[in-house]
């Protein structure tokens, strides 16, 4: 969906210590030069994890990583960052191809971030089991796009202001995943109660509710005590045995955008969602 960028953004500024400056890299995909920002760790070790970044309809990868706060969060997290940048529609408008009904069938975003995944495994070598999503709006769409595949190549995911399409409910579903979804109920671009009749032309989606009924039921989760601080509630369903989760931080009254944190001022949305991530990595031994 559309990117609103200046609403609840919180910059990170400060003392912490910076990355590299971000390394342009690009894939051929069908023909297609895709290119994609890349933020690394000035120690990189082999096996890093890679956290792929997705913008919102009409944002860019610069604009993304800009406002999500991840930057300072490279040296101590220890994972490689990737902006993938979406092909401009006839408008100009960049966007990642997640099955919205007047979408380019022909542009495969899913070939593009394994282009990624592969390049950045032969040039940095990342660990390509160690590959998380996340992103805002259209890139929140695209990292549930990432999670619906019969395999999938992301171990979890934490969408910002996302949905699914409905179309996606059809789809074999993956035997595992991990879920850390963050929506305002004030949301008047991806709303919270979906739209079904396709009123505003995206296609038809499911509603927030909906969408975490759907991986509840079918990863067998059970439902935990709902967590709340403030006007943010969390709601969290847990397997009984192994990793899978789904997660749903629900701002009440927030609209469209990325919050500065999620209940607790001394952590961003952000780091919120890198600690998500580490507690999905595979256990040793």
């Amino acid at each position: 969906m559309i990117s609103v960028l200046a609403m609840g953004v919180g910059l990170m500024v400060g003392a912490a210590a910076m990355p590299n400056p971000s390394t342009r890299m690009s894939v051929q995909v069908d023909g297609r030069d895709r290119t994609f920002l890349v933020d690394q760790p000035k120690n990189l070790r082999p096996g890093a994890g890679l956290i792929l970044v997705w913008h919102g309809f009409g944002s860019n990868a610069t604009e993304q990583r800009d406002f999500a706060g991840f930057t300072p969060l490279v040296e101590s997290s220890g994972y490689v960052f990737a902006y993938p940048d979406g092909w401009p529609n006839a408008e100009g408008k960049p966007n990642h191809q997640v099955e919205y009904k007047f979408q380019d069938r022909s542009i495969d975003d899913i070939k593009f971030a394994y282009s990624i995944i592969n390049k950045l495994k032969a040039d940095l070598g990342i660990n390509p089991d160690l590959v998380f999503s996340t992103g805002m709006s259209n890139g929140a769409d695209m990292s549930y796009y990432l999670a619906r595949q019969a395999k999938p190549l992301v171990r979890a995911i934490a969408p910002v202001a996302g949905c699914m399409m409905n179309q996606w409910k059809e789809y074999p579903v993956a035997s595992r995943m991990a879920i850390m979804e963050v929506h305002g109920t004030a949301d008047t671009v991806t709303k919270w109660a979906g739209d079904p009749n396709d009123k505003d032309g995206w296609g038809p989606y499911l509603g927030t509710d909906a969408v975490m009924d759907f991986w509840v039921k079918r990863l067998r989760l059970v439902a935990q005590p709902v967590q709340k601080e403030g006007k943010i509630q969390l709601c969290r369903y847990s397997a009984p045995t192994g990793s899978a989760e789904f997660l749903l931080y629900v701002i009440e009254g927030g609209g469209h955008d990325w919050p500065k944190n999620l209940g607790n001022p001394k952590k961003t949305t952000a780091q919120e969602i890198v600690d998500f991530f580490n507690r999905h990595r595979p256990r040793k031994g």
